[in-house]
């Protein structure tokens, strides 16, 4: 495999950092200020999805979904909401 960098000069490191897919999800919500940020500065440079909860899930990371279905919600391009 060859990289399209020149690792004397570092000369193409740019286009490795635009090519990027970046994944960004919380537990408060997809319509949390701190997500927005986070993604509205990554998308700079970056292709980014957000996949986050319909509402406010904080400290229910061991929780598991068994009585109902997921339901995934598409909210925008790059902007998905999961509820369960």
């Amino acid at each position: 495999i060859r990289l399209p960098i020149d690792f004397e000069t570092t000369k193409g490191i740019e286009s490795l950092w635009h090519a990027m897919r970046i994944l960004v999800t919380n537990d408060d919500g997809y319509f949390a200020d701190g997500l927005k940020s986070l993604a509205a500065e990554l998308r700079l440079r970056h292709e980014v999805q957000i996949v986050a909860p319909t509402c406010e899930r904080s400290n229910c990371g061991h929780q598991v979904t068994s009585r109902h279905p997921l339901k995934c919600e598409r909210l925008a391009e790059d902007i998905w909401s999961v509820d369960g």
